[in-house]
């Protein structure tokens, strides 16, 4: 588990958590949430995800998890999330043939990896809930 890299104050943000494999991704997606005056709270595996959100509750606004993750469906990980912290709004990252679970754990947004607007819309609609755009 992370902080957005080289950011002095990225503990001091609120936190979106982000839960993939990929690397890429992880980057292009920590660059878009700072751009937005929020933190990414990295994540590689499920249980880092997990734990990280669990201790980080107080600051954490938001979360995109891979829906295919390597031990453990990221559906598992947004089912956890969505028991433990209800209203907390959650993204995946998937092809639209995984709505259907996405959308039973009120899922804020599905997208693929590539779809920047997706990406964006969801990041400005969070900023906004905090206030800090």
């Amino acid at each position: 588990m992370s902080l957005t890299p080289d950011d002095p104050f990225a503990a001091e943000r609120p936190l979106v958590l982000v839960a993939t494999t990929d690397g890429q991704t992880r980057i292009a997606v920590a660059r878009a949430i700072a751009h937005f005056g929020l933190s990414a709270l990295i994540a590689m595996d499920e249980a880092t995800a997990l734990a990280a959100a669990r201790d980080n509750a107080q600051n954490l606004v938001g979360a995109i998890l891979d829906a295919h993750l390597s031990t453990l469906p990221g559906w598992e990980i947004a089912y956890t999330l969505h028991v433990t912290f209800g209203s907390l709004p959650l993204a995946v990252l998937s092809d639209q043939t995984q709505a259907a679970p996405a959308d039973d754990l009120g899922a804020a947004a599905i997208f693929a990896p590539s779809d920047r607007p997706a990406l964006i819309a969801y990041l400005g609609s969070l900023a906004i809930s905090v206030e800090v755009a």
